[in-house]
């Protein structure tokens, strides 16, 4: 979709193309202040969709439901979120990309993700090792000098 769509615009194709490639109804819905609109809470509304999406400080009209224990729930889920693409933008240069075309700029994406990745399962393994879950590799060293401490 083009980048100067607005968020709550692109709700209900996104919402859509989501039960179509998953094959299943979508429970709540989660984002930040763009997606907040009267677009949206229509599509909730329809699909009987939670809404937990973050009301702007000045909306009156978008408040209704949000002391939910569902709305507190997604809010912090969301920080989680958050924080993996924070760390990719610091640590392996998600904030710029070095490429021309979008398909370049995929692949750095998903080679930033999977980097991404990679060092969260090396620090299961070395968890698992350390807890007796696992049993280590034979030649840490070597083959596995990741898991070297």
């Amino acid at each position: 979709m083009p980048a100067n769509n607005k968020d709550n615009k692109v709700a209900r194709p996104l919402i859509e193309s989501e039960e179509n490639n998953t094959g299943s109804n979508i429970e709540d819905l989660s984002g930040d202040k763009g997606f907040l609109g009267d677009d949206t809470r229509a599509v909730c509304a329809e699909r009987n969709i939670n809404d937990y999406i973050i009301p702007r400080k000045n909306s009156k009209k978008h408040l209704t439901g949000k002391d939910s224990v569902g709305f507190y729930i997604a809010k912090n889920k969301r920080s989680s979120v958050e924080r993996v693409y924070a760390d990719n933008k610091r640590k392996h240069g998600l904030g710029k990309c070095r490429y021309i075309g979008i398909v370049k700029a995929e692949i750095q994406n998903t080679l930033i993700f999977i980097v991404h990745n990679l060092k969260r399962i090396t620090k299961v393994i070395k968890v698992r090792i350390g807890q007796g879950l696992l049993a280590p590799p034979e030649s840490i060293g070597v083959l596995c000098p990741f898991l070297a401490d």
